[in-house]
């Protein structure tokens, strides 16, 4: 899934596609959202929130609010290319045994969820090998997998993607006030 970042990429945004198949997928993205929020009412986990808002975010922004969903890839696209490359070049090239023993050492508070949410992944991620117009969706949805497998990047990254939500907020708030 990881993509080469290009700079030379056309100007137009892609919409993701809105076919049964993608928004069934999606659905089920913010399905397992609304099972976390839910499982983690009493504990609040401060991490298990942020990845239940950011995975909220890239399951509804494409289809419900399309220029958020721009701004939110603008902001997070060379972060979620670098972790990728991480992924590939220190944990994916070592192979199959190594990736279960990073993964399990470092994905955190998410153990419960991430078989389920890998499910839906793969099936969004054989969409997005033939169709261009997953590439940011595709680029969102691979540095957070990515992320799973080092709990210091997760941390950063789930951080910078709340940091650019309420970055986005106080824009608008401050655009909507004049």
């Amino acid at each position: 899934m990881s993509k080469q970042h290009d700079n030379t990429a056309p100007t137009v945004f892609p919409e993701i596609p809105r076919d049964n198949v993608t928004l069934g997928l999606l659905s089920s993205l913010k399905d397992l959202t609304l099972k976390i929020s839910h499982n983690n009412m009493l504990e609040k986990d401060p991490e298990l929130q942020k990845i239940c808002g950011y995975l909220f975010v890239i399951s509804d922004a494409p289809v419900n609010h399309p220029y958020a969903y721009f701004r939110f890839h603008e902001a997070l696209k060379d972060e979620s290319f670098k972790i990728g490359e991480y992924y590939n070049y220190y944990i994916f090239s070592q192979g199959q045994d190594y990736m279960l023993e990073v993964l399990n050492k470092e994905i955190g508070p998410f153990a419960d969820y991430f078989n389920e949410f890998q499910v839906i992944m793969y099936g969004l991620n054989s969409l997005a090998k033939d169709n261009k117009a997953y590439d940011p969706f595709s680029n969102l949805l691979w540095g957070f997998y990515s992320s799973m497998y080092s709990s210091s990047r997760r941390k950063a990254f789930l951080q910078n993607a709340m940091d650019a939500l309420q970055r986005f907020a106080d824009e608008d708030r401050l655009a909507s006030e004049n």
